[in-house]
């Protein structure tokens, strides 16, 4: 009997609600097939989640005591007031409305779950445990329909299927060949990159064990592949800057040999590139090659247009691509998270988020040097930020109902309020 109570007190956990939260906006990003949601009513069921879980969990929480969680939620509401009072100025209030709503207050349930969480560690491995499996799954199942899927052309674009049993999966395939780039399930190539950066990163965090280093090794080199075939110039970097900034805190002696490594394997892709041009392989079919912003500064345009005219306030949060982007046309996303914060919320919201990065870094910096944090989880913390936040200047998912938003706010929630003292496992 003693054991279920226990049980099921650690059901009522922070640490459960915080994995409860993070899941279903994770599979509401992923699809069996383009055009066919891996988790039907995904959305109701993600909100669910982050609602559920803190009515069951209100009357048992204590926020605790602690230094700079106050001046932290501060710093979370400053953009989400901004965003709040947009609503009035917004082309699309109640829309609007709904996204601040769908944003800030989860994120705020989120830091006092973090606050709250007695064995954060505990709580950061499972979570990384549960990144890596989904990249590595996400990296397989892109590889296999690239070697073995039917490959037919749809509505949805050219499209690779595989039958496996009685699902059916399958992957768009994005560009001209021979540059085609992979999607797996996640429907969209840089997407499926962000996956692979954030799984590459928390890999000896998931799978620390180094007398067996045959499974973190397959892991990692699957995600290698995955994220060089879906060509992502974005995130082939990101995962290059963690990794410089994860070794420059963990292994500061390794720096220099990790700093010649990148550079050589920037060298040989230029040797590579240019002996392609020399065996007259035509490389103007792809921009995977060249410095192209890839069409990105079509959207662009409207967004800096638009946060010239109102460069404080922003035209209302949530609402870029409605009133920006699909009134001039464009059927894709605004494909940087930067200027699309800036045309949304302007000067004063975006240096909001700012604060609360740039809190997140130093959390993590300071708190594995003066020991609040283990250096593991700081040096990684501070190269999943970094990466992400440089990430963004190129692709657009920070401040939406997204896993990848929900994330970077954990991550720097953890950096800034989890305490080592705390964790009894």
């Amino acid at each position: 009997m003693r054991m279920n109570f226990t049980s099921w007190r650690w059901l009522l956990s922070p640490s459960v609600a915080i994995l409860v939260m993070l899941t279903p906006l994770a599979l509401l990003s992923f699809n069996l097939t383009p055009g066919r949601p891996l988790l039907p009513l995904g959305a109701p069921i993600a909100v669910a989640a982050v609602v559920v879980p803190l009515l069951l969990l209100a009357p048992r929480l204590r926020v605790p005591r602690r230094q700079g969680l106050q001046s932290f939620m501060a710093l979370w509401l400053l953009p989400g007031l901004v965003s709040l009072a947009s609503v009035l100025w917004s082309a699309q209030p109640g829309l609007s409305l709904q996204r601040v709503l769908l944003v800030f207050l989860p994120g705020l349930a989120l830091i006092t779950l973090v606050a709250c969480d007695a064995r954060p560690w505990r709580t950061f491995t499972l979570v990384a445990r549960a990144v890596v499996a989904t990249a590595v799954v996400l990296a397989l199942v892109g590889i296999v329909l690239l070697a073995l899927g039917q490959t037919r052309l749809t509505g949805e674009g050219l499209v690779q299927t595989f039958l496996l049993g009685p699902v059916q999966v399958g992957q768009r395939l994005v560009g001209n060949p021979p540059f085609l780039r992979i999607t797996s399930l996640a429907d969209n190539p840089n997407g499926l990159a962000t996956w692979m950066v954030f799984g590459l990163v928390l890999l000896p965090t998931a799978m620390p064990d180094r007398e067996r280093p045959w499974p973190r090794f397959l892991a990692g080199l699957l995600m290698v592949i995955g994220l060089l075939l879906t060509m992502s110039r974005t995130g082939m970097a990101a995962v290059l800057l963690a990794l410089a900034v994860y070794q420059a805190l963990r292994h500061p002696g390794r720096v220099v040999p990790l700093t010649l490594a990148i550079l050589t394997v920037i060298g040989g892709l230029a040797v590579v590139v240019m002996g392609l041009r020399a065996l007259g392989f035509d490389l103007t079919d792809t921009d995977r090659l060249t410095f192209s912003l890839s069409a990105r500064e079509e959207a662009w345009r409207p967004l800096i247009e638009a946060w010239r005219r109102q460069p404080w306030t922003g035209v209302g949060f949530g609402v870029g691509y409605e009133e920006l982007l699909r009134a001039r046309g464009l059927r894709f996303g605004a494909h940087s998270g930067h200027l699309l914060l800036l045309a949304e919320i302007g000067v004063l919201g975006y240096l909001g988020v700012v604060l609360v990065w740039t809190r997140g870094m130093f959390g993590a910096v300071m708190g594995s040097r003066q020991g609040r944090l283990p250096s593991r989880v700081g040096a990684t913390c501070a190269a999943l930020l970094a990466a992400y936040f440089t990430q963004q200047f190129f692709e657009a998912s920070m401040l939406r109902f997204t896993f990848a938003s929900y994330f970077w706010l954990y991550l720097t929630a953890v950096s800034v309020l989890a305490h080592k003292t705390e964790d009894t496992d």
